[in-house]
């Protein structure tokens, strides 16, 4: 049996029993948007794109985030792709990893970036997990993209991104009793 169509049941399942909310730490209040163009290390993102960075530009949606380096090469047109989403769907609280961090084909483990992240040859793409975000890292180019190395080049950028996109995490804090207020026993 395949898991995909059991983790599609269980996911419309969840959604047609109203959901469930993640408790306090688990829930983000804004998904953080770091300035990435600035802020990521530019010789790790050089060493992914395979050279120079010419532009960087930013986009921002309700669930996502992302920048895009694009190459200062035009012989050879790459860019590399930094997104963030919540690791918890809002409305779910679907652990969105179990989607993400399904392991399949030649996608392989990545060891020591945030609490698990994998790599997949087949889509050029690394992406890590943490307690509160998923971080996506990939390199899209007009041409094929050598297999070989790829996993260490991007690996730098994916530990740079998750950690700044941590040190900006908002969460809401867990619900708390009022001042003064009693058990009743």
């Amino acid at each position: 049996m395949r898991a995909r169509p059991v983790i599609a049941v269980l996911l419309a399942l969840t959604a047609a029993c109203g959901g469930y909310s993640p408790p306090g730490s688990r829930s983000l209040r804004v998904l953080p948007r770091p300035d990435g163009c600035g802020e990521l290390p530019r010789k790790a993102v050089e060493g992914a794109l395979g050279g120079p960075v010419g532009t960087c530009s930013a986009d921002a949606q309700e669930e996502t985030h992302g920048m895009r380096f694009q190459s200062a090469s035009m012989k050879k047109p790459v860019a590399l792709v930094v997104s963030y989403q919540r690791r918890y769907a809002p409305k779910t609280g679907l652990d969105l990893w179990e989607v993400h961090g399904f392991i399949e084909g030649e996608k392989a483990l990545l060891i020591g970036v945030g609490e698990g992240a994998l790599f997949d040859p087949a889509t050029a793409t690394a992406v890590a997990v943490s307690a509160h975000l998923l971080v996506t890292v990939g390199v899209q180019a007009a041409e094929r993209i050598p297999k070989e190395g790829l996993a260490d080049r991007l690996l730098p950028v994916l530990e740079a991104a998750l950690e700044l996109g941590e040190a900006t995490v908002e969460v809401t804090p867990p619900p708390t009793a009022p001042v003064g207020a009693r058990p009743v026993s």
